[in-house]
């Protein structure tokens, strides 16, 4: 493990974890303006999106699904989820 590449990153405000690398096993550093994960070591980066991030991108999905599907046994499926999500959007 580097300190020096460490330090760099924790002057810039990055967090050390107790969660582990995946790739090489070295503690990783949480970015604060993004909250994604990081191996100052390997350079591994993982992005966590919110809950709200994700379904928005799922909503959009399924419109586009929507668009093209012909079953109407598949369209009433989408149609329900996307009230669904619809209904955790708001929240």
């Amino acid at each position: 493990m580097s300190l020096k590449k460490y330090s760099e990153f924790l002057k810039k405000g990055y967090v050390l974890t107790s969660k582990l690398c995946p790739k090489c096993k070295s503690p990783l550093l949480k970015d604060p303006r993004t909250n994604a994960l990081f191996c100052p070591i390997c350079g591994w980066k993982s992005i966590e999106f919110t809950e709200q991030e994700v379904l928005s991108d799922v909503y959009t999905r399924i419109l586009t699904k929507l668009s093209i599907e012909e079953d109407p046994k598949k369209l009433y499926y989408l149609l329900k989820s996307l009230k669904e999500i619809k209904k955790l959007l708001k929240k």
